[in-house]
């Protein structure tokens, strides 16, 4: 019998103290309690009693032509493409306008060195 097998038998005695069921099987009280949660959630899943229906013949009337079974043709749509909250680094790299005038690096107005070449950038003539 394993550890949750043993926990739960002693549940289905009714043991609810879980010191007691640590004491019993060895366990720590955070296994006992995942696996009285499940034990409780699979009792409360099931049904308390069973219903069980006898299906009903009904009569069949034979006819000549038996009609062809109806088939419904399903049409998957693909997904939309989700928003991109932000822009890939090419569409940003092209509003990005700016180049240095000692290299050519490509520059955003906020850069006051050149990354490149180290140049200091006068925004005040722009």
């Amino acid at each position: 019998m394993t550890l949750k097998e043993s926990i739960i038998a002693i549940l289905e005695e009714g043991e609810t103290d879980y010191g007691n069921i640590e004491d019993r099987t060895g366990a720590t009280r955070s296994y006992i309690r995942t696996v009285a949660h499940q034990y409780r959630k699979g009792k409360e899943d099931k049904p308390m009693v069973e219903e069980t229906q006898e299906p009903t013949e009904t009569p069949v009337e034979e006819t000549e032509e038996t009609p062809e079974p109806q088939t419904e043709t399903l049409t998957i749509k693909p997904e939309p493409e989700p928003k991109r909250k932000y822009k890939p680094f090419d569409e940003w790299l092209k509003e990005r306008k700016y180049e240095c005038g000692n290299c050519g690096w490509v520059i955003s107005k906020q850069t006051k060195f050149c990354p490149n070449c180290g140049l200091k950038l006068d925004w005040e003539a722009i």
